[in-house]
């Protein structure tokens, strides 16, 4: 007969876990009832590995910027010619402009996989040599999404630099930060694979919480965490865009290259 296997085995690839055990949540129910803590026990365990757990944290998230990064740099490789073929004649817009909008539908997570599945593990592009095929594919999954926001985004500035509407056309910038912050944010989907960001990092801690309330407290803390940066960096990019603006209206308006500075 075939061996029963649970729903965190069942998803298992040689190499990555793709998803949490259900066990990393609701941990396994004690003998005769839920066993649930003493008042008093609650909380002390995720107290007690915030000292050696927050460095671990923050390291992981440097690999989510480092995944940011590249993959705006990637995407924004990518959508500069497509961009340029954009503006140009119809021969090389109508091709472009598909290209694009293949690129904007992809879903993000089964690029990740198809890349991931699909390429074999000795694949050298170019004749590079990548060491961690898992995190190739989250940085580029995320790279094909970069490329159809900067293409749209970058065409919008162009067209608006051609009638001289410089307000809008530096409104490339501020939407170019907006991005980071959203591949930023879902860099987290690396955690599928395996690897070592912030994500990762606050799954495996869990594992070793035997309480689901520290459990609960722990991911409530990373969500919040989360939460803040983004919709302060938002709220930051909002106001810079604002000021940008408003400077460079004052500018063509009056022509005084000084206001630039006020």
């Amino acid at each position: 007969a075939q061996e029963s296997r649970g729903l965190g085995d069942v998803y298992k690839r040689q190499h990555h876990d793709l998803f949490v055990p259900p066990r990393v949540l609701f941990g396994a129910r004690a003998p005769g009832g839920l066993g649930n803590p003493h008042p008093a026990a609650q909380g002390a365990a995720m107290i007690e590995a915030l000292p050696a757990f927050l460095p671990r944290f923050f390291t992981g998230l440097v690999v989510n910027i480092e995944i940011a990064v590249l993959s705006l740099l990637i995407g924004t490789a990518v959508a500069a010619p497509l961009v340029a073929m954009l503006v140009s004649g119809r021969l090389l817009a109508v091709p472009a402009s598909i290209l694009v909008a293949v690129l904007r539908a992809a879903p993000t997570f089964v690029v990740m996989f198809f890349l991931l599945n699909a390429l074999p593990r000795d694949f050298a592009p170019f004749g590079l040599q990548i060491a961690d095929w898992g995190l190739a594919a989250v940085i580029l999954s995320q790279a094909v999404y970069v490329a159809a926001y900067v293409s749209d985004n970058g065409l919008v500035a162009l067209r608006a630099l051609r009638v001289r509407d410089y307000a809008n056309a530096v409104l490339f910038l501020p939407n170019l930060a907006r991005a980071f912050c959203v591949v930023l944010m879902s860099s987290g989907v690396a955690a599928a694979v395996g690897t070592p960001e912030a994500i990762f990092i606050t799954i495996r801690e869990a594992e070793r919480m035997p309480e689901l309330g520290d459990r609960a407290a722990l991911f409530l803390m990373v969500m919040v965490f989360f939460a803040i940066v983004l919709h302060s960096a938002f709220a930051l990019i909002n106001m810079l865009r604002f000021r940008l603006v408003r400077w460079l209206k004052q500018f063509v308006d009056e022509g005084q290259p000084e206001a630039l500075l006020n």
